[in-house]
């Protein structure tokens, strides 16, 4: 028998405010205004730690277990919306509301046990995954008779996330696979904090501090076969979500929209992955996917239901180039199909990726450097259609690079 022991705990706090500003332009015959946002987060803390245990009690049977905890706390969030005066002073606009504040936090602490087995040819695994959670977003403001109103928002939550997993290999290079998972999408933090904030002239953006997780059920059955580092892979796969978030617009007062993430139905996926490998040359692999789904929205809001449908596909195609003197060059193709959401329809969009890595001092030192949407083409439109309303916009990414340093040591695998 083997037992293992392991930790992991990592610790973030800012050591000053952040901050975050917008500024728009509205140009007149005799003026000029500046209006936009200023906001702030104050006193942000993160830690996730996590403890695990993992006893072999034979060469065919595992039993891992764990606890795990993710704290993030910002004591004070604030929001100002508004027109920027001369000297660049924030005066927020007629109706708004004056020093609004949030005082955020959600706390989540999971224990698992995974149990793997092996008889023959056929492996599997049952696990079992709790998480209690419990979260605030307590909202201050002034009236205006300067006296600070508050909206407290406390929510508590515990959830089991049971999963399978199963695999028979017919030979050493033939396997098929079928599995089951149940998982989690917690809404971001700034999608859970009610505060009301500038986007455009024409709109606003909340958070929602009544937001759901979304929980998806997945099922899936794979076959593989593989030759040396070569494979070739067929999956059929399902997919049920409820609790969709998305995001979902309101005209509210003075015409203006207010857009806030919402809790929107549920969602049905069903079809199919292929994926293959090859090695073309000793310094060339290939990797590709090709997916095809028929994707369905059950639309409940507002005490309106409706179902949006779309076929959808999706292509992943990742290269990469074995260099000499330890350079590695990566080069990735994507594209994603058109999109249908309870509001939005959107186009679909083709982008690149590529990358250059070298190491140093065998594997030691690792320099890269990458470059994201290297030809220029990421960019989408689509139309946001509402109770009163019709947007039709145009978005476009622009290129970016980025370099890394990495130093590995002599305890790290």
């Amino acid at each position: 028998e083997n037992h293992t022991l392991s930790t992991y705990f990592d610790y973030s706090s800012y050591l000053a405010p952040t901050h975050e500003r917008q500024h728009d332009y509205k140009y007149f015959t005799d003026r000029v205004e500046r209006v936009g946002f200023a906001g702030t987060e104050v006193n942000e803390v993160a830690v996730d730690t996590k403890i695990e245990y993992i006893w072999e009690l034979s060469d065919a049977i595992t039993i891992d277990s764990g606890v795990e905890v993710e704290i993030n706390q910002i004591p004070k969030v604030t929001s100002v919306s508004g027109e920027f005066a001369a000297n660049g002073t924030l005066v927020p606009f007629p109706g708004e509301p004056l020093n609004q504040n949030v005082d955020f936090s959600r706390d989540v602490f999971a224990a698992y046990l995974l149990f793997k087995n092996s008889i023959g040819e056929f492996d599997y695994q049952l696990g079992m995954r709790m998480e209690h959670s419990a979260r605030k977003a307590n909202y201050h403001f002034d009236d205006t008779a300067d006296q600070t109103l508050a909206v407290p928002y406390h929510k508590k939550e515990v959830d089991f996330f049971p999963g399978f997993h199963s695999t028979y290999s017919f030979t050493e290079t033939n396997q098929i696979s079928a599995g089951y998972t149940r998982r989690i999408r917690r809404p971001r933090y700034y999608e859970l904090v009610p505060l009301k904030q500038y986007s455009d002239p024409y709109s606003y953006y909340s958070g929602n501090e009544a937001l759901s997780p979304a929980f998806s059920d997945a099922f899936e059955v794979t076959y593989l076969t593989s030759r040396n580092k070569d494979f070739f892979s067929v999956e059929v796969f399902g997919r049920k979500t409820t609790n969709v978030i998305q995001h979902f617009s309101r005209i509210v007062v003075s015409e203006k929209v207010l857009t806030t993430p919402e809790n929107v139905g549920r969602s049905l996926s069903r079809g199919c992955e292929v994926m293959g490998g090859v090695d073309l040359f000793t310094w060339w692999n290939l990797n590709t996917s090709i997916s095809l789904y028929a994707y369905q929205l059950k639309v409940n809001i507002d005490n309106a239901e409706r179902m949006e449908d779309k076929l959808r596909s999706d292509c992943k195609v990742n290269n990469t180039f074995l260099l000499p003197k330890a350079f590695t060059l990566r080069w990735g193709l994507y594209y994603d199909s058109p999109q249908v959401m309870a509001q939005e329809r959107q186009s679909g969009l083709f982008y690149s990726n590529l990358s250059v890595t070298k190491n140093i001092q065998n594997n030691r030192w690792q320099l890269n450097a990458s470059c994201f949407n290297v030809l220029n083409s990421r960019k989408t439109t689509g139309t946001i259609r509402g109770d009163g309303f019709l947007v039709e916009y145009e978005r476009k990414h622009k290129p970016y690079a980025t370099f890394r340093v990495a130093y590995r040591f002599n305890n790290q695998k």
